[in-house]
């Protein structure tokens, strides 16, 4: 039997602080009002402003009014009532102005900002068309014939994420591929990736991975020199092929396991027609938890990779990927959030280029500086309250190609607030341009302003108001550094 906790805002809870600890698995979250999450060696405290409302058989703990209810690591860091706060977090939880929050990935209308990688191509090279995109969907296999061989590859992002929530939707289509052709359709999202693309068969990073699979999505896989712990069913000892155990929550009698290859979830919670949707929480190498359709049937900690002297070390953040895995499928509405718990992306991890050397310098990807500039996570995704000298954005790239790379720059500002001056730097070459209105606050222009020299690897791009300085800068939404040719 299903075992379910409404949590809901509103009524008598708003204004209480409550802290709950959820006892067992397969919560479903309808609202959060959350207040902070403390965090504590071995121990993670909750602070949240809700009400509970109680269905038979559900267990819970709650904390006086007031308290904090401390929640051992090792009995479940990653409890469903962690998970409340990863789902549905709060300005305060984000670091965000909008009560959303979130930050689409995939445009609907092309694959920019991302990356292919294909067994017998390589990186953006598809000319088979194996990543289609149409209907705001990414559409993998779709020219392809039922039962035909076809590579296997992924689309990936180029940064590396690490204290993040990701949400993305998929649905099956009918054909099967190759050695595939009668099997379960399969395919996955693979986070924290490392190191080189088709490492593992030519194929495959070093990474953790989310099962997306007829009835097995939420699985928890580890390729290539990761791994990770989790807690197992003592009395599913053997399971068939590959996979190690089973998924069981230590309250439930779950015993800690180390894994090297394959843990089942618990539960099938994925529908074989219609959209699905996955949730995947991750707080750098501490915990994940696999979401699906809004239940949880896997938790994970202790996320860690083989360092160059074959120790195991903290795998802190990476890549993440959408698997070409021999089945037709369809994915959209792929969007992530951060979590406060730690950085968005991990320190010193750099933006590549694409395909055509152009580098994409996003609003949500700049570390920032300074007492006032944000990230606005509203639709337009910008980077906003540019009201000081001090305040300032900065991108993290690996330049291959060094050489000369017009900067252009998509920006708004009301034509009566366009009076500063910004500079654009990298190592010794810069220049600096005045911000010219655009019409309006939410109205968009794009322009090359001038140009950079780059040299070979790991360089930042600094962008920063210089000189005389009253009122705002601009809403900057995005700049790309386009090679010259």
């Amino acid at each position: 039997m299903d075992k379910h906790a409404i949590i809901s805002g509103g009524g008598t809870g708003i204004g209480r602080a409550t802290a709950v600890r959820f006892a067992e698995e397969g919560a479903t979250v309808n609202q959060l009002a959350c207040g902070q999450v403390f965090k504590r060696p071995h121990s993670i405290f909750l602070k949240c402003n809700f009400r509970v409302t109680r269905l038979p058989s559900f267990r819970r703990v709650v904390a006086p009014v007031g308290s904090r209810q401390r929640l051992p690591l090792i009995l479940g860091l990653v409890t469903v009532g962690l998970l409340v706060v990863g789902l549905y977090p709060c300005p305060s939880v984000l670091g965000a102005e909008s009560d959303d929050g979130w930050i689409s990935l995939f445009n609907g209308k092309n694959l920019d900002g991302w990356y292919t990688f294909l067994s017998e191509y390589g990186k953006d090279n598809d000319p088979e068309q194996v990543f289609t995109v149409e209907n705001g969907e990414v559409h993998i296999y779709k020219d392809f014939e039922d039962g035909s061989e076809v590579p296997l590859g992924y689309f990936a992002t180029p940064t590396d994420y690490s204290h993040y929530h990701l949400r993305f939707q998929y649905r099956w289509g009918s054909k099967r591929f190759g050695i595939r052709t009668n099997e379960k359709r399969d395919s996955g999202l693979m986070y924290h990736c490392t190191g080189p693309d088709g490492v593992l068969s030519g194929i495959w990073p070093r990474c953790i991975e989310c099962q997306v699979q007829e009835g097995d999505t939420g699985d928890a896989l580890c390729l290539v020199g990761a791994r990770y712990k989790t807690f197992v069913d003592p009395d599913i000892p053997e399971l068939p092929g590959t996979v190690e155990r089973q998924y069981l929550s230590p309250d439930d009698g779950g015993v800690p396991f180390q894994a090297s290859v394959w843990v089942a979830r618990n539960e099938q919670r994925d529908l074989l027609t219609g959209w699905n949707t996955v949730d995947v929480i991750v707080m750098g190498n501490d915990y994940a938890v696999h979401v699906v359709n809004g239940v949880v049937n896997h938790r994970i900690t202790n996320l860690q990779q083989l360092d160059e002297d074959s120790q195991w070390v903290p795998l802190i953040g990476g890549r993440f990927l959408f698997q070409a895995e021999l089945a037709e499928v369809f994915y959209r509405n792929i969007k992530i959030r951060p979590l406060s718990t730690g950085p968005f992306r991990p320190q010193g991890s750099a933006l590549v280029a694409d395909q055509d050397g152009v580098f994409h310098l996003f609003a949500h990807d700049a570390a920032l500086r300074g007492a006032s500039l944000r990230f606005q996570p509203d639709e337009h995704n910008t980077l906003g309250h540019w009201h000081g000298l001090d305040d300032v954005a900065t991108w993290t790239i690996s330049v291959d190609r060094p050489g000369t790379y017009d900067f252009e720059l998509d920006w708004s500002i009301d034509d009566g607030a366009a009076v500063n001056t910004f500079q654009v730097t990298s190592g010794n070459s810069s220049f600096a341009q005045k911000v010219p209105g655009t019409g309006g606050w939410w109205t968009y222009q794009t322009k090359i302003f001038g140009e950079l020299q780059l040299e070979a690897g790991i360089q930042e791009i600094i962008i920063k108001p210089v000189g005389e300085f009253r009122g705002a800068l601009m809403d900057f939404r995005a700049a790309r550094l386009l090679p010259r040719q």
